[in-house]
């Protein structure tokens, strides 16, 4: 994989914004067998599947670069995946300049779309991300119904109640708790629930929504599995997302072999 760090002015922003990405590379071997001019030349052109994966509080957008294989598992699945940096936003806009939601939504899909060789089209677009990442995840699904093929959520901090209270009344209608949030998500399918059976800080908060999720008959898939609130459960989440995302989605018309 390429990891390509960028640093540009986002306006959402009103200053300087990072965000890493990885993109599938050719073999050393296919560079060997076939020269690197030929295989660059056929590379021309060629756009990938993304994933925007979101990190949690306290993170950056380093974070799934220094504390999981997600390389190892973009690789194997062929995918592009685009981490950008959220401060403790939640994905909410949180004034003085710094609207993460408007960012997130609009800014930063199109500066990455003239820059980079990323497929964004709702067919091979999802998000997802980790604990405060997998809130934003589902909160942007449920945003822009139809723009993300799917979306997931790895031990989502899914009812951020105390951040709500601070954003007010207008934040309250995103947590999904209630009705409208989670009718956006139908647009979204399908969308991917995973959760430590020791996560003492979410896994409640998990459990509730995926039974809303089923009363409200919006397709989903919700696991359980041993783990905490923590890297080890979140790196083997992501590889059974990239998984299950590949048996859930059409294969990308575009995609050939690495090697």
């Amino acid at each position: 994989m390429d990891l390509i760090q960028l640093e540009f002015y986002a306006h959402s922003l009103g200053g300087a914004a990072r965000v890493n990405v990885l993109l599938p590379s050719p073999s050393p071997e296919r560079l060997e067998a076939q020269g690197p001019a030929a295989v660059y030349a056929q590379e021309a052109g060629r756009k990938w599947p993304t994933l925007l994966l979101l990190h949690g509080m306290q993170g950056n957008e380093s974070a799934w670069l220094r504390h999981s294989m997600v390389e190892q598992s973009a690789a194997q699945a062929g995918v592009a995946v685009v981490m950008p940096g959220l401060l403790n936003s939640y994905g909410f806009d949180l004034g003085f300049d710094l609207s993460f939601e408007q960012y997130l939504r609009t800014e930063l899909p199109a500066f990455l779309a003239s820059r980079l060789p990323l497929d964004l089209s709702p067919a091979q677009y999802t998000v997802a991300g980790l604990s405060m990442g997998g809130f934003a995840a589902l909160r942007l699904a449920a945003l822009d119904p139809g723009c993300y093929a799917a979306a997931g959520s790895f031990s989502g901090a899914v009812e951020p109640w105390g951040v709500v209270q601070r954003r007010g009344e207008k934040a309250a209608g995103a947590v999904l708790a209630h009705t409208d949030a989670l009718d956006g998500l139908r647009g979204t399918q399908p969308v991917y629930l995973a959760c430590g059976q020791q996560d003492a800080l979410v896994l409640d908060m998990n459990r509730r929504l995926h039974q809303r999720l089923e009363s409200a008959g919006i397709p989903h898939t919700y696991e359980e599995w041993s783990g905490g609130h923590e890297w080890t459960f979140w790196d083997t989440a992501l590889r059974r997302f990239l998984t299950w995302r590949a048996q859930h989605l059409s294969p990308c018309s575009e995609r050939k072999e690495l090697q």
